[in-house]
């Protein structure tokens, strides 16, 4: 009976899987602009800009709803962005759209780091001493925005570096 269980559950995971279709759309470059620091804990306000407009990936595709929209970066040495990976020291921010230029499209994402020790269940904000430690010796974070839209897997947009030494001078006194 448990082997019938067992295949039954890998049977449906797999045709599950099948159901979710490729986006097929262009990967968006991003580019950092600048950060400005938020009162209160280690989180900034960073300014980025897109070669695509992150609001139409999901919108000429037939029967997609965009789910989400985040910005995610890694505190990891080795950064890893997918879908089952859970990113132990990690920061994720909001992205919203704040304006258009020279063929770029503006986006501000509100930032904050955090940490999980239970595989992402639940998470707690890196304080300041952490923050320093994880980031010593380390010239750039890695981004990513991450977009999901119901039967579509997730798109995942081109790595945006976050300088180390930007965000540094903008902790707050201790």
């Amino acid at each position: 009976m448990n082997k019938v269980r067992v295949f039954a559950s890998l049977l449906i995971v797999s045709l599950c899987s099948a159901c979710m279709r490729d986006h097929h759309q262009l990967i968006a470059n991003l580019a950092y602009l600048r950060s400005q620091p938020v009162e209160g804990r280690i989180s900034f306000h960073l300014y980025f800009a897109s070669d695509l407009d992150l609001d139409e990936v999901y919108s000429h595709l037939e029967g997609s709803g965009k789910i989400g929209q985040r910005l995610y970066c890694s505190l990891e040495r080795e950064p890893q962005f997918s879908m089952g990976h859970v990113i132990p020291a990690f920061g994720e921010g909001t992205v919203e759209r704040i304006g258009q230029g020279g063929g770029r499209y503006l986006y501000l994402s509100s930032l904050h780091f955090a940490e999980t020790s239970d595989e992402g269940r639940s998470d707690r904000f890196i304080d300041q001493r952490r923050f320093k430690e994880i980031l010593a010796g380390r010239r750039n974070v890695p981004c990513k925005v991450v977009m999901t839209a119901y039967g579509y897997k997730a798109y995942f947009s081109n790595i945006l570096l976050l300088p180390a030494d930007d965000l540094l001078p903008m902790l707050p006194e201790q």
